[in-house]
Formats: C-alpha cells, structure tokens, sequence
C-alpha cells in the first residue's frame, strides 16, 4: 500500500489536527495557503512547514519516472508536513502582540514588537507579533498590535 492510499487519510488526519489547534470548525482549501508557504520557505523566508525532500524518484518497472529536487517536485511534491509547523502557519493568531497570552496588549508588548523589527531582539521574544508567520515584523503588524493595546483582543 502506497501513493494516495496512505497520503489521503494522513492528509484528513493532519488537517483535523490543524483544525483543533486554530480551534475552527475547518480550514477550508488549503491549496492558496500551502503553496505560499512552500515558496516563503523554499526562497529562505518563511516557517519551515515541510520536510524537502531531495532524493530519489518514482521509476517503476523499467519505465522513468520524475526525480526529486529541491523545492517542489513531481515526485514529491511540496515534501513531507511538519504538522507542528503547519499548524502555526495555518491558526490565526488569537491576538496580535499579545506576547504572553493574557489576551491584552501592554506598551512593553510593543516595545518589544519594535525591537523585533529592527533586528534588536528575536521573534521568540514575542512569536504573537509575526500574525503572517513570513519570520519578521512589519509595521502592518505592529499596527495591528498597536490597535488591540488600544482596544482589546
């Protein structure tokens, strides 16, 4: 047993997991979401989401096949999921830089948010700041965080 056999329900069984961590009742189509997150992470930008597999091919009974390669690939595909991964890219952030979870945004939040963005402290100081998981800051983000310190989360 191989190929789609094994791949689809691993797949239904990865996105259920997906769906309990964004704590949503489904996370729809996936495709305009998975193929941005390869090419993020395939050009050096992004959440490492899948496992890239570089090696082999699927020649079968004397006729070729396709090769792996870096990046997506016939053989492949996108690689394998790392599910932790992709669940984090997938789950909307419940409140953007609110770096302890306590559902409020403080002025040292954003301090810290700021400091991330001029490369003067690392995201893990505050992971709740990079609402699009591309692994930096922006001031959209920043704005975003600036609005629920403001308001509420």
């Amino acid at each position: 047993m191989g190929g789609t056999s094994v791949a689809t329900p691993l797949w239904a069984g990865i996105i259920a997991l997906v769906n309990q961590a964004a704590h949503t009742g489904g996370a729809g189509a996936l495709n305009h979401a998975l193929y941005p997150l390869a090419q993020q992470q395939y050009e050096g930008g992004g959440l490492n989401v899948f496992f890239d597999v570089t090696g082999g091919n699927n020649d079968f009974n004397h006729v070729r096949g396709y090769t792996a390669g870096v990046g997506y690939d016939l053989v492949t595909g996108l690689g394998s999921p790392d599910v932790g991964q992709l669940a984090r890219a997938l789950a909307p952030v419940e409140c953007a830089g609110d770096c302890n979870n306590d559902a409020e945004v403080t002025i040292n939040e954003l301090i810290v948010g700021v400091n991330i963005a001029q490369d003067s402290a690392p995201l893990a100081a505050c992971a709740a700041m990079d609402t699009n998981y591309d692994g930096r800051v922006t001031i959209d983000e920043i704005i975003a965080a600036t609005g629920h310190a403001l308001g509420s989360c």
